[in-house]
């Protein structure tokens, strides 16, 4: 067992490294306002970072999380404000909708994930219960085709730019951690709401709650 970077590792993470540090370095300051880094992340996706973690027949590169995590070191030695907006991309959300998904959602928000159009959105912190799954109570109902959503989130990034969340919820009621699923909620969905925003320390902003009484019916 080797715990060396392959050459071929070395040579993308520095390439990442080159961009960060000789542009994304002079411009952190001007994202720590809250602003999202659109800049930044188009330089990247035309790199293929944004498809780390899409497979290969979306358009993606298939890449592990090892990959991924240094790909993420690199850019917020520079700026944390465009890490964590990668993070949405090549981080659990997208891993989620690429494993479990059906074929006609990944195809149809997967290759927009490597190009940047498509921002993803992960809800799981719980008001009263932080990231303890177990005791969530945002609970989904699902009656055929359709699925009913109640409950509040927060913490939530890239709010105002996703075109969809990854919501995690207790499905149909079931007590504990075996209880929780997650539920693809897209931007406009009737009763998804989002209440309020607050500007952190290192730059990001976050909402403070969003998802309640959200209806839907599954898109295939």
């Amino acid at each position: 067992m080797t715990f060396r970077l392959s050459e071929e590792q070395r040579a993308f993470v520095g390439n990442v490294r080159k961009l960060a540090q000789n542009e994304f370095r002079a411009r952190a300051l001007k994202y720590m306002d809250g602003s999202f880094p659109w800049e930044n992340i188009r330089q990247l996706a035309g790199l293929g970072i944004l498809g780390m973690a899409v497979p290969q027949e979306y358009g993606g590169s298939g890449m592990g999380v090892l990959d991924t995590a240094l790909v993420l070191e690199e850019i917020a030695k520079s700026c944390y404000v465009t890490a964590m907006a990668v993070l949405g991309e090549v981080g659990t959300q997208t891993r989620i909708i690429a494993s479990y998904a059906p074929e006609s959602i990944k195809r149809r928000l997967l290759p927009g994930v490597c190009t940047g159009e498509c921002i993803l959105a992960i809800c799981m912190t719980e008001p009263h219960a932080g990231t303890d799954v177990a005791n969530y109570r945002t609970n989904a109902t699902v009656a055929g085709d359709r699925v009913r959503l109640n409950g509040v989130k927060t913490l939530i990034s890239r709010v105002d730019e996703a075109q969809a969340f990854v919501v995690f919820s207790r499905i149909d009621g079931k007590p504990g951690r075996e209880g929780i699923g997650c539920v693809l909620v897209e931007k406009g969905a009737p009763g998804f709401t989002v209440t309020s925003r607050f500007h952190t320390m290192g730059g990001e902003n976050l909402a403070r709650s969003a998802s309640r009484t959200a209806s839907c019916r599954w898109k295939t």
